[in-house]
């Protein structure tokens, strides 16, 4: 029977002087109505009491049928004492919640009918106050407690009270303080509980006539007053005081309990100030007998169960991360959920400690069901939970890095996002001199990490490093040491520095020699042992490669199998010793490295590590000398391969490098159709490399670093093996792929605005969202630029997925087949030069949708790229007289060579197939090197009628689609065109152009002045000029043009207040545009290191509307630029309102103008022709 606490256990001087003692230890509910036949409480007067209850109070229902006594009189209050004893009684007994209001009802009538002279008032306010306080205690009304204080200040201003009972009154006052201060954090209230407790201490008490319930607070308020101001002897003084309680307690009573819990809690708060492991077995051997002390019925009981919970996680985390420990850690904890019920103060603390056992599970295990499981909760805790109450910040907290570990799970930019921005505005919201402030910052950090990893933007790691420091100014523990030496060692990873790689190891060195936790050992131990070897690659120092070596053997000690870091550490430890065997020859380390990560395969619990790992396995295979170790067949390399980029599961670059490595492993080996499987393979995950939701400096450096000659040589293959049509296929796919996402955002939704409007209307808002660029640095001020983009890239490919899923649209944005890719050819034949490192091919698209092939065993890639390289020289030289003879030179060498290695058999090919009658029109498509090159104008000067086809008009095309859908789009206003003619004579920095009035003259007389709109000088602006192109039908540059290599997104217009980019002329939108002549230099050059992407000012045109473009390869001279203009204009003038179609035939009317002046090759060449 749980008897030392009760609030009824104290006698009164009043009833030891005649009115009884009614220590309540063995009655009943029976015995108590049967010695008060007289009654207690009214009908009137329990309405009257309750009415006149505080405003604030909760209102107080009259006692139910079971604990009313006889209706009578007031005539007998110690038989009403007695009676709310007895219901008190029954409710420890029971824990039925409606007797401890009813056993409080009672009290608070008869304290309100009760003069303060009556003897018995301090009596009942004494006990009123112990209730309130206990139902403040489970349910967290807090008026409640604020009731509990009032009254204990009344019954402590009474006079003439005994030392014995002012004790307990002081006591019982201090509880209501020490859990006011646990509800709602008033440092103040913490500090009154001590003051009052420490009174009642001084006061001359025989130990008897203490309620030994109330002792426990004393110990429990220096808990509180610890919380409140840090201050460490308050919570040792706290567990001094609870220890020596603990022997004065009955072994059965509910005091017992809550000091055992007291203390495990107390000691729970010493372990995380000292980091002393040898306070878990405190926490848990106290958690453990309060609950074996606590009934099932008992209302408390979940509050024990929890704080067992907590122990056997934190058993868990400090020895060797125990799963069984763990597992039962989840079992408590969801077991006092149960036991509770959602308006227990308390219970979202339950909901916490659910939620991080699920989620120290999840780091432990990686079951994903345990960390969406564990957001669930704790989202349903912070909806449940105020801002100012007590655990919000824990709530928040948990929340927060859950949501980043489901992030690494799922790979769901919301959760990443989501979660930085909830840290950033707590960590606002705290302010700089709260101590918890600390963990946000930390955990702050590791979203950054996760989102540096995903994206691999240097912002993000440098905030994470910023914030990391920050953190160990504040805790100096380890593991935060360490995850500053983790930042540096990603640091170094990025920018190859060694004194990031040093710092690395500092930092970790300190770290381990300050080692608490090994929770998060085997994460820290894999950076400190990566780090060592990175630097023995360095500086081929053996203690080095030892030290390295063994950190990860370690690593791999700490993550037992089921670890979720078992596959990573074997996988370290095997990449380790496969760098060494590179560096010393050692069969050990190959041999050893080998049976790692075949043990890895069996441990790695998902396609990203599994991926990662076949990797590693396939080159360390590939270490075996293949003569005299069958385990290096390439059957078992090219199934590792195939299998590492083909699992859905693993990160695209990953996969992507599985294909790469497959396909030239099956060509090494001459496995002709497998490596056109793997390319084909390669070739699909190409727009995910240049993922939309990247900005776009970073797409064309995926591309560039990944995408290289792909397109061509899968076209190779394709080639290799009699796959014509599934070449072009593969080259319109992995090819021209920034400008292919861009149109897409762009695409036409006619045809679904029938069948999904709505889905039609948002897919168009999103495409033109996301055709604004983000920046890719700049720190924290563009952070929700780039979340936003990420987000909408992630929308785009919800929308395109719910799309396909409507009958007809099955194929909405998929890659084009070849069916549709013919159409291209309808006007003419399209030649493609397919410039692969392997072969170089010709292919040709006739009207008739025939594909036909057309070998080049001539020429290969390494010469085309020799001969682009020798021309981008020689038109650099200075444009003296001697440079311009040598560059004369250079030009005519290089079409000479075009000429007999690719040229002279494609024009073989086009003769065998049109024996009848040529073709007016021809379209090139080069790839490849190809792209740098003249490939139009390819011929011998001394031989007359040398070329492509001296009548035949030809034009460059990037891809076949830009064609198909140039010719999808026709003008249908009547008139002559709007023409904008913008001029640039005098440009700041630049060179004058003498003649470019003189263009703009003869534009606007050919035209009609009443259509030209011409801009000149100062008024040529980027903004006027941008204006007047969303009303032009054509346009007419003549200014200067910069081509930029390195960044090809900044080659440029240059205009009077600026440069008009690349980036900026693809983001326009032009619906009237439909021709444009770009007299300025380098207008058609693509960058060399992306020749197949086309990203030169033309194509950017093309994206913005253009249907066909006159442009130059590269500088032309100021005087022929008139001349070329005037015939141009004049040429598709012939008709009354001019036709953009015959641009292409102007030009070519044009040049051979200035073939016939005997002008040098470097003047009429670079006039080249796109589109339709």
């Amino acid at each position: 029977m749980r008897s030392d606490e009760d609030p009824n256990s104290m006698t009164s001087t009043a009833e030891d002087d005649g009115q009884g003692d009614i220590k309540f230890r063995g009655a009943t509910i029976s015995t108590v109505a049967a010695a008060s036949s007289a009654g207690i409480l009214t009908p009137h007067l329990i309405a009257s009491s309750t009415a006149a209850q505080p405003s604030g109070t909760r209102r107080l229902d009259p006692p139910s049928d079971r604990s009313t006594p006889p209706k009578n009189s007031f005539a007998n209050v110690a038989s009403t004492l007695e009676h709310g004893a007895a219901i008190h009684q029954r409710y420890r007994s029971e824990g039925a919640r409606s007797d401890l209001d009813s056993a409080i009802s009672i009290y608070w009538n008869l304290h309100l009918i009760l003069l303060p002279h009556h003897p018995d008032y301090s009596l009942c306010c004494y006990r009123l106050c112990l209730l309130l306080s206990e139902r403040f205690d489970l349910w967290g009304l807090e008026s409640d407690v604020d009731k509990a204080i009032e009254l204990g200040r009344e019954i402590l201003a009474c006079e003439g009270v005994p030392p014995k009972d002012r004790a307990n009154y002081l006591r019982a006052c201090a509880r209501a303080f020490a859990l006011r201060f646990d509800g709602t954090t008033q440092a103040t209230d913490a500090s009154r509980a001590v003051e009052l407790v420490e009174e009642a201490e001084s006061l001359p008490v025989d130990g008897s006539t203490v309620n030994r319930s109330l002792l426990i607070w004393h110990g429990r308020a220096l808990f509180y007053l610890y919380e409140a101001n840090g201050d460490f002897r308050r919570l040792q003084e706290s567990i001094r005081c609870l220890t020596c309680t603990l022997p004065e307690l009955d072994d059965g009573s509910e005091s017992r309990s809550l000091c055992l819990l007291f203390l495990s809690e107390a000691h729970r708060s010493r372990q995380d100030r000292l980091n002393e492991r040898s306070e878990v077995a405190k926490i848990l051997s106290y958690a453990e007998k309060a609950v074996a002390l606590s009934p099932k019925h008992d209302p408390r009981r979940p509050r024990y169960l929890n704080a067992l919970a907590i122990a056997l996680q934190r058993h868990s985390l400090t020895h060797l991360q125990e799963p069984a420990s763990l597992h039962r850690a989840i079992s408590v904890a969801q077991e006092a959920l149960r036991c509770a019920r959602e308006d227990d103060r308390r219970y979202t603390a339950l909901l916490t400690t659910t939620s991080n056992g699920l989620r120290y599970r999840y780091h432990l295990v990686g079951d994903y069901n345990d960390i969406n499981d564990c957001v669930r909760i704790q989202e349903k805790s912070l909806r449940i939970r105020s801002e100012h109450q007590k655990g919000y910040n824990a709530a928040v907290y948990g929340l927060c890095l859950s949501l980043i570990y489901r992030f690494r799970s799922n790979g769901s930019l919301n959760d990443i996002d989501r979660s930085i921005a909830i840290l950033q505005e707590r960590c606002t919201t705290l302010g700089t001199n709260v101590p918890i402030r600390a963990q946000f910052l930390n955990i702050l950090s590791q979203g950054f990490m996760e989102r540096w990893y995903y994206f691999n933007t240097l912002s993000d790691l440098q905030e994470a490093l910023q914030l990391c420091k920050e953190v160990v100014a504040t805790i100096s523990g380890g593991g935060y040491l360490a995850n500053v030496g983790v930042c540096y060692y990603e640091l170094y990873l990025h920018n190859s520095t060694f004194d990031d790689l040093q710092n690395a190891i500092d930092w970790m060195t300190k770290a381990e020699e300050r080692r608490e936790s090994i929770y998060d050992l085997p994460e820290h131990l894999l950076a400190y042992g990566k780090a060592y070897v990175a630097r023995a690659k360095l500086q081929q120092q053996v203690a080095d490669w030892d030290e390295g070596v063994k950190l990860l053997r370690s690593a791999v000690e700490h993550a037992p199998p089921g670890h979720k870091r078992r596959a990573q550490t074997l996988m370290a430890l095997g990449h380790a010793l496969l760098a060494r065997f590179r560096e010393v020859q050692e069969r050990a380390c190959l041999d050893e490295s080998c049976q790692l990560l075949t043990d890895c395969l069996e441990h790695a619990a998902s396609g990203l590590e599994k991926t990662k790992c076949r990797l590693l396995l396939a080159e360390t295979i590939a270490g075996y000398d293949p003569v005299s170790e069958p385990r290096t067949s390439p059957s078992r390399l090219l199934a590792l391969l195939e299998a590492a980029a083909t699992d859905s599961e693993a990160l695209t670059a990953d996969r992507f490098t599985a294909a790469l490595k497959w396909a030239n492993l099956a060509q090494e080996n001459m496995l002709l159709e497998e490596a056109y499987r793997a390319f084909v393979v390669a070739v699909s995950l190409l727009p995910q490399v240049a993922w939309l939701g990247y900005g776009r400096d970073v797409r064309l450096q995926e591309l560039r670093t990944r995408a290289g000659t792909l397109a061509v040589d899968a076209a190779a293959s394709a080639i290799a093996v009699g796959r014509y049509d599934r070449a072009l296929e593969l080259l319109e796919s992995g090819r021209g792929i920034f400008w292919t996402q861009l149109l897409q955002l762009r695409t036409e939704v006619d045809e679904l605005q029938d069948a999904a409007p709505k889905l039609a209307q948002e897919l168009q808002d999103v495409g033109r969202a996301l055709e604004a660029d983000v920046p890719t640095s700049g720190g924290l001020e563009n952070e929700h630029l780039l979340q936003r983009h990420r987000r909408l890239a992630e929308r785009w490919e919800q929308l395109v997925a719910e799309v396909r899923q409507i009958d007809g649209f099955e194929d909405f944005l998929q890659a084009t087949k070849f069916s549709q890719l013919s159409e291209a050819a309808k006007e003419g034949p399209i030649v493609i030069i397919n410039g692969s490192t392997t072969r170089v091919d010709a292919l040709i698209l006739t009207s008739e949708r025939r594909n036909y092939h057309c070998a080049l065993p001539g020429i290969q890639a390494r010469l085309a790229i020799q001969l682009a390289e020798f021309l981008r020289h020689a038109l650099s030289v200075p444009k003296d007289q001697r440079g311009l003879a040598f560059m004369e030179r250079a030009v005519r060498s290089v079409l000479d060579r075009l000429w007999h290695t690719v040229v002279s058999p494609i024009r073989a090919a086009l003769d065998s197939i049109y024996t009848d009658s040529p073709p007016q029109r021809i379209w090139l498509l080069p790839t490849g090197p190809f792209c740098l090159l003249p490939i139009h104008a390819a011929g011998f000067s001394s031989v007359p009628g040398s070329g492509i086809g001296p009548d035949m008009i030809c034009s460059y095309t990037a891809t076949l689609g830009s064609l198909i859908r140039a010719r999808k789009i026709r003008r249908t206003e009547e008139g002559s065109p709007r023409v904008l003619a913008v001029s640039q004579s005098a440009t700041p920095g630049q060179e004058p152009l003498v003649c470019s009035s003189e263009e703009m003259q003869i534009v606007n007389t050919i035209v009609s002045p009443t259509r030209v709109t011409c801009i000149s000088g100062e008024v040529a602006t980027v903004k006027r000029i941008c204006d007047e192109l969303l009303q032009a039908e054509w346009v007419h540059m003549s200014c200067h043009g910069n081509s930029n290599p390195e960044n090809p997104l900044l080659s440029c217009f240059r205009f009077f207040d600026g440069p008009l980019s690349l980036s900026d002329i693809s983001k326009l939108r032009l619906p009237h545009a439909d021709f444009a002549f770009l007299s300025a230099c380098h207008t058609a050059r693509p960058a060399g290191e992306l020749p197949d992407e086309s990203l030169h000012l033309a194509a950017a045109l093309q994206l913005a509307g253009f249907k066909s473009v006159i442009a130059t390869q590269w500088g032309i001279a100021d005087k022929d630029a008139p001349v070329v203009t005037g015939d141009v204009y004049q040429y598709m003038f012939q008709t009354r309102h001019g036709n953009f179609r015959s641009s292409a035939e102007a030009l070519h009317h044009a040049v051979s103008h200035l073939k016939r002046r005997g002008l040098p090759a470097i003047r009429w060449v670079p006039f080249v022709h796109l589109g339709i």
